[in-house]
């Protein structure tokens, strides 16, 4: 069973795709990077009041997002970052789970 389907069936994310997973030198360590993508039906909401909003653009720089060790190996996640255009708090990022 691949990486993508276990964490698909234990840690979901409706608005969210896993698209790969590599093991990586970060901090002179090995760590496991799961990238992730938005779905394209996927809803982007405000951080500040949460409501669905229309994304403005996407930053070009990729986020690294710290998540629990598997089989003791250190693990986070690899994220473009969404900017969203508020009606109400104008363009901010997304909020993420």
């Amino acid at each position: 069973m691949r990486i993508e389907s276990i964490l698909n069936r234990l840690y979901r994310h409706k608005s969210f795709v896993y698209t790969g997973c590599s093991l990586e030198k970060i901090g002179g360590r090995n760590t496991l990077v799961f990238d992730i993508e938005p779905r394209k039906n996927g809803l982007v909401s405000c951080s500040i009041c949460g409501q669905a909003s229309p994304v403005y653009d996407t930053s070009n720089k990729k986020r690294l997002f710290d998540f629990v060790p598997l089989w003791n190996i250190p693990a986070c996640f690899r994220y473009r970052m969404r900017r969203v255009s508020c009606p109400v708090h104008g363009v901010h990022v997304e909020r993420i789970p």
